[in-house]
């Protein structure tokens, strides 16, 4: 859940869209909007998700991440805020897609998380069977986000635990007795920002 939310975190760029709004102003209640948005020169940092996908992956750039695409579409009816078509993209590195309702203080959504096979590199099992889809220069996995809007909670780095804990089992049976202790201990030097 911390992975989500942090005081510092702060997204940088300029807002640019439109929107259409019926109701009367300082009564959320009555009011309706849709509408488009895009951010500009977009950039992402101090989130503590993307410092944990950092630590996973053992890539610097999650820390602060250039966004090149920031779109989205909205609407706002009866209290709920419902987001569709959303693309988040930092070239060469990260895609997120997905909708997501938040209604009474809560989210929930499914996004298609996608990153560069070279990303994945030291996180055991991840490619093989976390992130098993290819397309456009990514590979994909489907990730549900639930939960308190300030403190969600979602479901990858579970089975990214899960897959490297197999991949584990795995490959025990494939090296020498004393390499066994090594393997162990790189792969728990891996997992533990997963179970934290």
């Amino acid at each position: 859940a911390d992975a989500f939310h942090r005081k510092d975190f702060t997204p940088k760029g300029k807002l640019r869209g439109e929107a259409k709004v019926n109701g009367l102003l300082g009564h959320p209640e009555l009011m309706k909007a849709s509408g488009s948005l895009n951010l500009v020169g977009g950039q992402l940092e101090a989130l503590p998700l993307l410092d944990q996908i950092a630590t996973f992956t053992r890539t610097q750039q999650f820390r602060q991440l250039v966004l090149q695409k920031a779109s989205a579409d909205f609407s706002w009816a009866d209290l709920k805020l419902t987001v569709t078509q959303l693309v988040l993209e930092s070239e060469g590195l990260l895609r997120i897609e997905g909708n997501f309702t938040v209604e009474r203080g809560l989210i929930d959504g499914q996004f298609l998380v996608g990153v560069t096979p070279s990303s994945l590199k030291w996180l055991p099992g991840a490619q093989a069977r976390v992130f098993t889809v290819e397309r456009n220069g990514y590979l994909w996995v489907l990730m549900k986000l639930t939960g308190p809007a300030e403190h969600p909670t979602e479901d990858l780095s579970s089975r990214l635990a899960v897959a490297a804990g197999n991949e584990v089992i795995d490959k025990v049976f494939d090296v020498a007795p004393t390499e066994i202790k090594k393997k162990a201990k790189d792969i728990l030097n891996i997992l533990s920002p997963l179970l934290q």
